[in-house]
């Protein structure tokens, strides 16, 4: 699931893609949809950014083409794009002329807006104006479009719990996400996260429901060797009502993820 050059992270792998664009066009003034920036895990519009966490730009003439980083750190620049918050550059794990996956610098102050601009060439497009919020949790998913079966994995942290392969009441799950905000230690954006401890954890308490029950957690943090991936571990509780989309979501700094799901026996 989370193997280098895999589907779930960008160039570490190209994760949080989900768009295969065609041969891009001759350069133009680069684009951005309105409410185009977009969570990358909840694909959700319109919502806060939070530091550290990943986030996906849609838009049109945004780069040369399909790209991905080759590896870590990130780079700032991509296939003759740059993604600019204020005036500082975004480290970027994928570009296409439609789709820009980057990470928001864990040091952008909370409680505050900064104009977000794509720089394609020599050209920019409209600043996007963006609310920095302390947190703003989501869980990827399999569809790649923030519903239905979560990318949460079994005690083995290989296998989805999912049907066929569903976790057991008091399981230890894995749920990847992105957007919990800072972490301690502190980390560079664009660089991976400790692989030996300590590892990075989440400064603001993380709480976890599955089925309705509060989860115990066991850890949230940065997933260890990736950029901008978070995971929370998370243990299934009992008196749940089990089946094959049982609601998992995570709060945290008052902020709630929308709800995804897991299969339970």
């Amino acid at each position: 699931l989370l193997q280098q050059g895999g589907n779930l992270v960008g160039g570490q792998t190209g994760a949080l893609s989900g768009v295969v664009s065609a041969p891009a066009p001759a350069a133009t003034t680069p684009t951005v949809t309105a409410q185009g920036v977009v969570h990358a895990a909840s694909d959700q519009g319109g919502v806060p950014i939070a530091p550290g966490g990943l986030i996906t730009v849609y838009g049109v003439n945004l780069s040369d083409g399909v790209g991905q980083s080759k590896g870590l750190p990130l780079p700032q620049q991509l296939n003759g794009t740059q993604v600019l918050l204020g005036n500082q550059p975004l480290p970027i794990l994928y570009t296409s002329t439609g789709q820009l996956n980057v990470q928001v610098p864990y040091g952008v102050p909370v409680n505050t807006q900064y104009q977000l601009t794509v720089q394609h060439g020599s050209t920019l497009s409209v600043p996007q104006s963006l609310v920095v919020a302390q947190a703003q949790p989501g869980i990827f998913t399999v569809n790649q479009q923030g519903t239905g079966q979560g990318s949460i994995v079994r005690g083995d942290q290989v296998t989805l719990a999912q049907p066929g392969t569903p976790a057991n009441i008091g399981e230890t799950v894995v749920i990847y996400c992105t957007g919990l905000g800072a972490v301690t230690p502190a980390v560079k954006e664009g660089l991976p996260a400790p692989t030996t401890p300590p590892l990075s954890t989440t400064v603001n308490q993380v709480t976890v429901m599955i089925g309705g029950k509060v989860a115990q957690v066991a850890f949230s943090g940065l997933t260890p060797g990736y950029a901008g991936l978070y995971q929370v571990n998370a243990i299934v509780p009992a008196e749940i009502t089990t089946g094959d989309a049982v609601p998992v979501v995570v709060s945290v700094a008052g902020q709630t993820s929308p709800p995804v799901t897991i299969a339970v026996r």
